[in-house]
């Protein structure tokens, strides 16, 4: 899971997106405890298992979704969904990922790479690295990093293809 978020995220090496690295740190953490802890085997099996019953209400879904589609452009904290979902961050992730069917990282990746793509098409008076500001990334080169992973072509192509 871990390799899949690194790769999935487009991040160059050294990068701090804080919200990946919350996410990526409870996954690291929960990993540790599964694999080395000395918990009896029955409380392990039923910690392993918390992650399938972890469940978020559509309502409190919807409010996180909200939240994220209308924060996407500014830094988001992973303790401030959890919180919205009434949850540890750690269940909270399991169960985004179990209802949505991606963690709460990519989705606002995916989201925040299809309004930049939208933004390079519409407002072409604008700059790439003036749309990667606006649309929440930290620097122009995870942006391009990641739009590249994501859409097969660099920014400008996909801007002047358009």
């Amino acid at each position: 899971m871990l390799r899949d978020e690194l790769e999935s995220g487009g991040l160059p090496l050294g990068s701090s997106e804080p919200f990946l690295l919350d996410q990526l740190q409870h996954a690291l953490i929960r990993h540790l405890v599964l694999r080395y802890s000395n918990l009896q085997s029955n409380r392990l099996a039923a910690f392993e298992c918390a992650g399938a019953r972890a469940r978020l209400s559509t309502n409190r879904l919807s409010q996180v979704i909200g939240h994220i589609e209308a924060s996407y452009s500014q830094p988001i904290q992973l303790q401030d969904l959890a919180t919205i979902a009434c949850m540890s961050k750690d269940h909270f992730v399991r169960a985004f990922r179990n209802m949505v069917g991606q963690t709460p990282y990519r989705y606002l990746l995916t989201l925040r790479l299809a309004r930049a793509g939208q933004m390079l098409r519409s407002r072409r008076e604008l700059t790439i690295a003036e749309i990667a500001g606006l649309t929440g990334f930290r620097s122009g080169s995870h942006f391009s990093t990641a739009f590249h992973k994501i859409y097969k072509t660099t920014p400008r192509r996909y801007r002047d293809e358009g």
